[in-house]
């Protein structure tokens, strides 16, 4: 029953239950934390695409055909419409000297995507460019839920944007936000510095201010 909890502007109220299931973490059934927005989801998906591309290109060129992979690695690129808008190999040609030009759902990552021989059997390679997923990510659901059950019981704040950051605020910012928004004296900009103060980002202020009813 303790703390509080705002979810792209929208309050959850308690009492409070946290959950973890295939990966994720729920509070009273809605997905808060890494892996819920749309760019985590696409995120994910361009990870399992660049991994199931490199593995075509090394299994060919274990029969020293790399470039052999070229038309099949397109084509897996061009039909991962959720995830890709178009693809094509630059004017170098086909792997491993040609480069692949993605345009990925959300620019989530470089538009450069290259093979290697000398990268063949590393793991987690995914092209040239690509960044790994980062440690933050990584941390484990169990201890991510632990870690936001813990801040509920210390009666803190867990607001969750839909950008896909978050952040843990004190005890009193609960009353000072029920106070700022029940004020009809404010006008909008006094309004959004007074949210900010309290330490919103600017995403989070127009969530709060288009969806938050005072309680």
């Amino acid at each position: 029953m303790t703390g509080f909890v705002i979810i792209y502007g929208h309050v959850v109220k308690p009492p409070y239950q946290i959950r973890t299931e295939n990966g994720r973490t729920f509070i009273n059934n809605v997905p808060v934390g890494p892996g819920t927005t749309e760019k985590d989801i696409i995120s994910g998906q361009a990870r399992n695409l660049l991994e199931e591309a490199n593995k075509m290109f090394c299994e060919r060129g274990k029969n020293g055909g790399y470039s052999s992979s070229a038309g099949e690695i397109l084509a897996l690129f061009k039909k991962s419409t959720d995830t890709v808008i178009s693809a094509k190999w630059d004017k170098g040609g086909v792997p491993p000297k040609g480069i692949l030009l993605v345009h990925w759902r959300g620019n989530i990552r470089s538009p450069s995507v290259s093979f290697s021989a000398a990268a063949c059997g590393t793991p987690g390679f995914s092209g040239k460019g690509m960044k790994p997923i980062a440690d933050k990510q990584r941390q484990t659901p169990e201890l991510y839920s632990k870690s936001l059950q813990k801040n509920l019981e210390d009666a803190k704040v867990l607001w969750f944007g839909s950008d896909g950051r978050n952040a843990i605020l004190p005890p009193g910012t609960k009353a000072e936000l029920n106070k700022i928004m029940s004020d009809e004296r404010l006008g909008r900009k006094e309004l959004m510095e007074k949210l900010e103060n309290l330490g919103f980002n600017h995403r989070a202020v127009l969530e709060i201010i288009r969806n938050y009813e005072p309680v």
